[in-house]
């Protein structure tokens, strides 16, 4: 119940214009082969610098996303005063980050690493222009698959 009700507070805040995004022609991406998702076919790659762990950049005209895979990804800390909502993502606990233009997803363990007393962490931020499209978000979000190896 205090899921619909997030999700209904979410849509509440975000208006009515929230269009559904197309089912049948969007684009399978597996970065490193650690994680797969599935994205609108107009976003492009954007050249990014890697250093210690999965990152990648996709845009568009109206949406760009960012994705971390790593010991380091973003827990969203500089996003004021966002809307969270829990979620589960490939058996995994998540956290939806809603705030101005953003609309954000953070897994805080996707795999532990007792050894360096830390987890590795996931992390993918979907900045609009214009009114942010929740349900493109979450069909994002709900694609995406880790490796086995990167889980548990």
């Amino acid at each position: 119940m205090k899921y619909y009700l997030s999700v209904f507070i979410i849509l509440a805040l975000l208006g009515c214009d929230i269009s559904a995004a197309s089912d049948n022609d969007w684009t399978r991406l597996c970065p490193a082969q650690q994680f797969c998702f599935e994205h609108p076919p107009e976003l492009r790659p954007i050249s990014q610098q890697v250093i210690d762990s999965t990152v990648g950049r996709l845009q568009s005209d109206l949406l760009e996303v960012d994705y971390d895979l790593g010991l380091y990804s973003s827990n969203f800390s500089f996003l004021p005063e966002p809307n969270i909502s829990a979620i589960i993502v490939d058996n995994l606990k998540a956290d939806i980050l809603i705030s101005g233009q953003v609309i954000a997803l953070r897994i805080a363990q996707v795999k532990p690493i007792p050894a360096m007393n830390n987890n590795i962490k996931f992390a993918l931020q979907l900045r609009f222009v214009g009114t942010p499209n929740l349900d493109l978000a979450l069909k994002m979000f709900h694609s995406i698959e880790f490796a086995n190896e990167m889980k548990k």
